[in-house]
């Protein structure tokens, strides 16, 4: 599923409710879409109830261009969860999507600022 969704209107949307109980009735597709179909809010928090393999196959699920928020939503323990219960030849692209993530060492706000001595 990678094409571009277009906005959805307030009609369209489902409840968080309405998400939670359709849950088990849906494919991993429909569940990547009924995301979109919900508030951010009740989907996220529905997103971080699942389990590593279901939230994997979501994120697999959902167009390249989407996967980075919602592993970025994870907890770095649950992503690399989920990196691991992904198919061995997805984990890569997962993993990478978090690659820059964490700033390098010595790079944050709080390095200090090296000091120069004034030119003679």
């Amino acid at each position: 599923m990678t094409a571009a969704r277009q906005p959805l209107d307030l009609e369209e949307r489902i409840t968080g409710g309405e998400l939670r109980d359709a849950w088990p009735l849906l494919s991993p597709e429909d569940r990547a879409l009924c995301l979109h179909l919900a508030p951010r809010a009740s989907a996220e928090d529905l997103f971080l109830g699942l389990s590593a393999h279901e939230q994997a196959q979501i994120v697999l699920e959902l167009p390249i261009e989407e996967r980075r928020s919602w592993m970025r939503l994870l907890p770095p323990d649950d992503a690399a969860d989920v990196i691991q219960a992904a198919p061995d030849d997805e984990r890569e692209g997962l993993l990478g999507l978090l690659d820059d993530q964490t700033p390098p060492r010595g790079h944050g706000r709080c390095s200090p600022t090296p000091r120069t001595e004034p030119a003679d």
